[in-house]
C-alpha cells in the first residue's frame, strides 16, 4: 500500500527556507505552490465535462496555433513544432497538459503566497526526480498528445523571458480513457517523491514581504512585464 504523502506546516519564512535546503545531487529537485490544495492535474485535465476530453484539448491547441500567429510574440518567440507551441500556450494561460515547477522554491513560495486565499492555507509541493529519469528537451516524443507516461523536462529558455525568470520546469502528464491523468500523489513510480508543505493564511503577508526585500521576487519580476510592474506599483504606494 502505498504511504500518504509527508505533510509539514510551515512556521515562518526561515523554518520554509530550512525544509526547501537541497542536499542531494543526485536527485533533481523543484517545487511547486498553489494558492489551494487541489490535486496536482494540469489544467486541461480539471474540465468538468470529462467526455472526448482528449479531442477537446486538440481543439484547444490547434485553435491556439493558427490564431497565435495573428501577435507579435509569434515571431518573437520563433515555435519551431507543437512542444514550442505548448510551452507558449501555458505560457499565455491556455489550458494544457503542462504543469508548473521551479527549481527555485521561493518562486513556489510566491504562488502559494501572493493572492490572498480562500484556503487557510497555501502549499507548495516538493518533486525528487532521478536525473536518468528526465527527459532532455531535443529527445522529447514528436507528439506530446501520444505520450504513455508523465514525463519531466527542462524548457528551453531562449526568447522567453518568464520561463528563466521562473526558473521553470514541466512535468506533461499522460491521457487515459479511466483517468486524464492520475495526480502525482496517486502515482507509483519508484522516480517519484513528493513532500507538502502548508503555510498557513496568516503568514502569507510576512512572506510578501520577505520574497520582496530579500529575494526580489515579486510579479514584476516573475512575469517580466508592464502591467505586472503597474501591479507592483500599486500595491506598494498606493494600496486599496
Amino acid at each position: 500500500m502505498k504511504s500518504e504523502i509527508t505533510s509539514i506546516s510551515v512556521q515562518s519564512f526561515l523554518h520554509f527556507r530550512e525544509l526547501t535546503k537541497v542536499e542531494n545531487n543526485l536527485k533533481q529537485t523543484l517545487f511547486r505552490g498553489q494558492n489551494k490544495d487541489y490535486d496536482l492535474k494540469p489544467g486541461i485535465a480539471r474540465q468538468k465535462n470529462r467526455k472526448n476530453l482528449l479531442d477537446a484539448e486538440r481543439t484547444v491547441f490547434d485553435n491556439f496555433r493558427s490564431r497565435f500567429e495573428r501577435f507579435p510574440e509569434y515571431k518573437d518567440s520563433n515555435p519551431k513544432n507543437d512542444w514550442d507551441f505548448l510551452i507558449l500556450a501555458q505560457h499565455f494561460g491556455l489550458k494544457t497538459r503542462l504543469l508548473d515547477w521551479s527549481i527555485n522554491p521561493y518562486v513556489a513560495l510566491w504562488f502559494a503566497t501572493s493572492l490572498e486565499s480562500s484556503s487557510t492555507f497555501g502549499v507548495v509541493y516538493i518533486l525528487t526526480v532521478n536525473h536518468n529519469k528526465i527527459v532532455d528537451y531535443k529527445d522529447l516524443p514528436s507528439n506530446p498528445f501520444a505520450i504513455k507516461k508523465t514525463i519531466v523536462f527542462k524548457p528551453p529558455h531562449k526568447n522567453n523571458h518568464r520561463i528563466q525568470s521562473q526558473s521553470s520546469w514541466f512535468t506533461v502528464h499522460y491521457f487515459d480513457e479511466i483517468d486524464y491523468s492520475l495526480p502525482f500523489d496517486k502515482q507509483d513510480e519508484n522516480y517519484k517523491q513528493l513532500t507538502k508543505l502548508t503555510i498557513p493564511v496568516s503568514l502569507f503577508p510576512e512572506i510578501r514581504k520577505e520574497l520582496q526585500t530579500k529575494s526580489h521576487i515579486t510579479s514584476e519580476t516573475l512575469y517580466y512585464s508592464v502591467d505586472k510592474m503597474c501591479e507592483d506599483i500599486n500595491k506598494t504606494y498606493a494600496p486599496i
